[in-house]
């Protein structure tokens, strides 16, 4: 989970720096503050960030700068901005670079002229579908092997765009907002192992990563487009149900039912009374501060938001 909410929060920050007509030139592991629990990002050192378009004193670090600044075509920019954020990401995610795979054994030393080199003169995907030249090597780079594996492939789908086609075109590059999107869909796709109770996501392998055991998924709720798996602790975020990243704040949570402990309720913990209808039990009206009860095929209205109830 906090994986996820650290890739939603520095997608969120740097859209708010590049909204304002602003690059900050420098994305890399010194500049930015992770809680290693809730996911919170502080975004530091930002004597770098700049007016969009205009030259600076700071070109990055090559691990992160997009491959035009280290062949010194451009000066970084918005657009050289989203290659160095998806390198980070790509880091928090699978822990280590998307771009240093077999070809970095073709190098005798690795100082900045290889990067350079591998990075700026011949980028290429260490997951590229097309070509596997630049493949991990398993024995050394095992770990980034199995957390790739472990991810939904919307998430894959994403990396794969940013690495391929955003390598050579910049307008190709993932914006901001769309990996917040899809980061805010992944917060929404942990579910939990029944056996080991290890955190999986349920469009990812069938299989628990820590136990092996079959995931059995819980009851979900599908908001627009979005699926929010119903865990025992599940918080929906307003921006979940409205989609206003504005707002950060608790809209509802999962809680059990003190009498009977099997069932399981949603609680309303926004200020606006929601109303329900079940296929069996008529329509109910669901106030702040309350729970119901839920069952498979229930409609809610969350507000402006029809949500619905599926096992």
């Amino acid at each position: 989970m906090s994986t996820a909410r650290i890739g939603f929060e520095l997608a969120d920050s740097f859209l708010h720096i590049h909204s304002q007509g602003l690059c900050y030139r420098d994305i890399n592991f010194g500049n930015v503050f992770l809680h290693p629990e809730t996911g919170a990002v502080l975004v530091c050192d930002n004597d770098n960030v700049g007016i969009d378009g205009l030259a600076g004193s700071v070109l990055g670090v090559p691990y992160f700068m997009a491959p035009e600044v280290l062949r010194e075509e451009v000066l970084p920019n918005r657009r050289t901005d989203l290659h160095s954020l998806a390198v980070l990401l790509f880091y928090v995610m699978m822990a280590g670079h998307p771009l240093e795979g077999r070809r970095a054994d073709e190098y005798q030393c690795w100082d900045d002229q290889t990067r350079i080199s591998l990075f700026g003169h011949r980028p290429l995907f260490v997951f590229d579908p097309f070509d596997r030249s630049n493949a991990l090597d398993p024995q050394f780079q095992a770990a980034t092997i199995a957390l790739w594996d472990l991810y939904p492939e919307f998430v894959k789908r994403r990396f794969v765009e940013a690495f391929t086609g955003g390598l050579a075109d910049p307008d190709a590059r993932v914006l901001e907002s769309v990996w917040r999107k899809t980061m805010v869909r992944l917060m929404s796709n942990v579910c939990y192992c029944g056996s080991c109770s290890a955190q999986n996501f349920a469009d990812g392998p069938p299989r628990c990563w820590a136990c092996q055991d079959t995931v059995t998924q819980p009851p979900k709720l599908l908001v627009g487009d979005l699926v929010v798996m119903l865990n025992h602790d599940t918080v929906l975020r307003t921006y979940q149900v409205d989609l206003d990243y504005n707002r950060d704040d608790p809209y509802a949570e999962m809680v059990q039912n003190p009498q009977r402990p099997g069932v399981w309720g949603l609680r309303n913990l926004s200020s606006t009374t929601w109303h329900s209808d079940h296929p069996s039990g008529g329509r109910r009206d669901v106030a702040p501060g309350r729970s119901i009860a839920l069952g498979a095929g229930m409609t809610l209205e969350l507000g402006s938001a029809v949500a619905k109830v599926e096992p």
